[in-house]
């Protein structure tokens, strides 16, 4: 089975199925390696609010971000933003992704 194959049945998964599928890739990997990512989110994370903080970052409203998002080809969504909730923890072992009202 090939990579573009299973790429291909993503695709047509609808997004609980993803968000599922998600989960699952997450949990799949490796305690340590789950730690080594959720560490480099929170210093990111950290260092953009700081950023944000001293004025060298700034903030975007969420029509305008998903708006740009779509124009790039990097949001393939057609119903509301709202729709799909990503949320992370760092302390319970990942990303959570939920829809959403």
């Amino acid at each position: 089975m090939s990579l573009a194959f299973i790429q291909d049945q993503i695709e047509k998964l609808d997004p609980a199925q993803k968000a599922s599928l998600i989960d699952f890739l997450w949990e799949s990997l490796d305690e340590e390696r789950i730690k080594e990512i959720e560490a480099k989110w929170a210093a990111e994370s950290e260092n953009r609010i700081d950023a944000f903080e001293r004025g060298d970052l700034t903030a975007v409203d969420e029509p305008s971000a998903i708006e740009e998002l779509r124009n790039i080809g990097l949001l393939k969504l057609t119903s509301p933003p709202t729709s799909l909730i990503i949320t992370r923890s760092f302390t319970n072992g990942g990303d959570r992704l939920r829809q959403g009202p």
